[in-house]
């Protein structure tokens, strides 16, 4: 919902990419196919930026907008969740 153009890219190994200028109500996608650290960057924002830590397995979960999530599926046992973030990490056994 952001008024303002943004032209999204990354140098990252795992995936280079270049959305190009984009507007309010504009969306685009990529895919990443190579496990890795991707860091991402606004060519017209230089403050801005995100980081995409892509694992090799087939259990993910995306958060709702509260925040909680379900990973369904997943084999019985005994789990160490991670939550990564650039300068702090942290874990939590589940």
């Amino acid at each position: 919902m952001d008024p303002i153009f943004h032209n999204i890219y990354s140098l990252s190994k795992p995936k280079s990419f270049d959305l190009g200028s984009y507007d309010k109500g504009q969306t685009r996608q990529v895919i990443f196919p190579r496990p890795g650290i991707v860091e991402i960057y606004c060519h017209l924002h230089p403050n801005m930026q995100a980081t995409v830590v892509v694992t090799p397995n087939r259990w993910y979960a995306q958060p709702d907008s509260d925040g909680h999530y379900r990973i369904p599926d997943g084999p019985p046992g005994q789990y160490t969740v991670v939550a990564w973030h650039k300068t702090a990490t942290c874990s939590a056994k589940t």
